[in-house]
């Protein structure tokens, strides 16, 4: 069995990020379907199962919770969300919560097409921090937020998080049409690789790539 699995739990979402994969955002969730992966999943006893989207946040939070509790028997269980809608009444099975920020304000909001959006994130980050759920921080590094990401490991220590993801931008999807000004070039992925090494000798915040990257791009992935 793999030792981690995604279920993408709908393509409905409720941002509008430029670097997305998911082109149909608009499309019903199907309950039925969410059902059977599930269960399917749930017997194969895979170690770490994270619940992904569109966006995971969307489903009815008792269904929601239905599916932690029957994956959380054999499994690690993270939901991976924009954090724009509060989960009222989460079930405490959760292992852990990746919520995505990107940078500051203005880059935010850039990026995911909602106004307004970044104070609800953080708000509901300090939601579930006080809530008591680990969260993880798991921003998408693109040529925008290349040089924001020691702030945004500085922020996310401030909030109470337990790590920071980075996500390098992968063209796909609804990418596809902004690639050429997303896509980091290797100048912007060192300087930014420089900030994640100072953000986590700092602040003493664990700080990883949540994509692969190869290992040759620079000997610091290996030595740090």
């Amino acid at each position: 069995i793999p030792h981690l699995v995604h279920i993408e739990m709908t393509y409905s979402c409720n941002s509008k990020c430029f670097f997305c994969y998911n082109p149909y955002r608009d499309s019903p969730i199907d309950y039925s379907q969410i059902d059977k992966i599930v269960e399917s999943v749930s017997k194969s006893k895979i170690p770490h199962v994270y619940l992904i989207g569109g966006e995971p946040s969307l489903l009815e939070i008792e269904k929601l919770n239905e599916y932690i509790e029957k994956l959380s028997v054999n499994s690690s269980v993270t939901i991976v969300t924009n954090g724009l809608k509060y989960m009222n009444g989460l079930s405490k099975k959760l292992a852990c919560l990746g919520v995505a920020i990107h940078g500051d304000p203005k880059t935010q909001e850039w990026l995911s097409g909602i106004r307004g959006g970044y104070d609800r994130t953080i708000e509901n980050v300090k939601r579930y921090v006080k809530d008591g759920f680990d969260v993880r921080c798991i921003p998408v590094l693109t040529s925008k937020n290349y040089d924001q990401i020691y702030e945004i490991i500085k922020l996310s220590k401030v909030l109470g998080m337990e790590s920071v993801f980075v996500d390098k931008f992968e063209i796909g999807g609804m990418g596809l049409d902004m690639a050429s000004q997303l896509k980091p070039s290797l100048e912007d992925f060192k300087k930014s690789l420089d900030q994640m090494i100072k953000a986590r000798d700092d602040f003493n915040i664990p700080v990883g790539f949540g994509t692969a990257i190869p290992y040759c791009l620079d000997e610091r992935l290996i030595k740090e």
